[in-house]
């Protein structure tokens, strides 16, 4: 096919035994105002119930493909993308979805500028049934962001040192990647994906190889967590998805990094995906700090069982082996801070403006699954009254985000008063 007989995106939803909420997933995507898309669905080996929810839908931009054998999450994602043709391709979770109306906007960016990758924040959203009970519920979504040129080697550097969060990294998640770019990745390492959480890798890779991305001033996507999410699990005591999760990433053909312990611990995941790009692409003059890393993932680290605690410890030491330096250091961190048990109790989440953040209880109004929460996150975001600075290099526009929030309150004066009441 032709680059200008493919789609313009591919909508990828990679997805195992979620069948209750992939048609919400799959809905946010076919309820857009702009047709120049596929949505591809990969099915890994989950049950018929998946099948038949996508057979419920009869669009033709719609790519359903499975996996007769279990995969791992990078696995399906590899397959998910080898199977998509889009010009840009934006990969959600079956638990995710598109803000309504946002995927036009997101075109008319797109060509207009001509960056590469395109990367927004997303709003976030917890399910009514998720697994942690206290966060049920929640809906965030971030106001007065201002539009930014991003430099991706600066951002990765950032990223490793701990100095901002690893969600400002152009993952496939929170960002339309060019098909170029994808193209090149694989061209220069043999694969999309070397690591086994293929979106943060994703996010340290097309930084990298886009040298400057595009950051948006509004969300294009809401990331849900729902009552099977594999990032909500894997922060749980041990259970089945996130046992799964494990084992399919054991027999997969992608190793965790030898220089970094597989224990559940945020610290060591990010910087595990960036030393197998660092690795498959012969990335020189980015430095780590490697006992900040081990100190870090030691303080951080979330236990809740005795088994688990001594795994963890047993984990870390043989990561560090190969330097008896590095070794050393994480002896006197683990005798000066051992490592203990976490709290499982939660505290409720609570409402109001935090931090340019809106947090709502979609409960209250109504919404029950990410379509519903689709259309009703739109009414927030109204495009038209940004004047994105897209034709100039790295201009920050906080004038921008200034202006839209002071529109948001003149539009929903009275109801958003009452919900941040106490909070201002």
């Amino acid at each position: 096919m032709n680059a200008e007989d493919s789609p313009f995106f591919s909508i990828v939803i990679p997805t195992r035994q979620r069948h209750e909420t992939l048609p919400y997933a799959m809905q946010t995507v076919l309820d857009q105002d702009f047709d120049d898309y596929e949505l591809v669905v990969c099915d890994n080996c989950g049950s018929h119930e998946t099948r038949e929810v996508v057979k419920g839908f009869t669009n033709k931009n719609i790519k359903y493909i499975r996996s007769e054998i279990p995969l791992s999450m990078s696995e399906n994602w590899e397959l998910a993308i080898e199977n998509s043709s889009g010009r840009y391709v934006i990969v959600i979770g079956d638990d995710d979805g598109l803000i309504k109306g946002s995927l036009a906007v997101l075109y008319n960016i797109i060509k207009e500028t001509g960056y590469l990758v395109v990367r927004w924040d997303r709003v976030y959203y917890s399910w009514s049934n998720l697994i942690i009970a206290e966060l049920a519920n929640q809906l965030t979504l971030p106001f007065n962001i201002p539009a930014k040129v991003f430099n991706g080697r600066e951002i990765i550097e950032k990223v490793i040192s701990f100095n901002i969060g690893y969600t400002l990294l152009p993952m496939l998640y929170n960002s339309a990647i060019s098909r170029e770019l994808i193209d090149e990745l694989k061209s220069l390492s043999g694969r999309i994906f070397r690591s086994v959480t293929p979106d943060i890798y994703s996010g340290f890779a097309f930084a990298y190889l886009s040298g400057e991305y595009l950051s948006l001033p509004f969300p294009v996507t809401i990331n849900g967590a729902g009552p099977k999410s594999n990032g909500v699990a894997c922060n749980m005591p041990a259970n089945s998805i996130s046992n799964e999760f494990q084992i399919l990433n054991k027999s997969s053909s992608l190793a965790y990094h030898d220089k970094l312990p597989f224990i559940r611990n945020i610290s060591s995941i990010i910087l595990e995906a960036f030393f197998q790009l660092h690795d498959a692409l012969d990335i020189t003059g980015i430095p780590v700090d490697m006992q900040s890393v081990f100190t870090r993932i030691i303080r951080e680290l979330k236990i809740y069982d005795d088994r688990e605690l001594k795994e963890s410890i047993k984990l870390i030491r043989e990561a560090c082996a190969y330097d008896p330096q590095l070794l050393h250091h994480v002896e006197q961190e683990l005798a000066e801070n051992p490592m203990r048990l976490a709290c499982v109790k939660r505290e409720p989440f609570k409402k109001g403006f935090f931090n340019s953040k809106l947090v709502l209880d979609a409960s209250e109004f109504g919404l029950g699954n990410i379509a519903q929460v689709a259309g009703f996150v739109e009414k927030f975001y109204d495009y038209s009254v940004f004047d994105l600075p897209v034709n100039q290099k790295n201009h920050n526009s906080s004038r921008t985000g200034n202006n839209y929030i002071k529109k948001l309150y003149r539009r929903l004066q009275g109801s958003i008063c009452m919900l941040i009441k106490g909070h201002v």
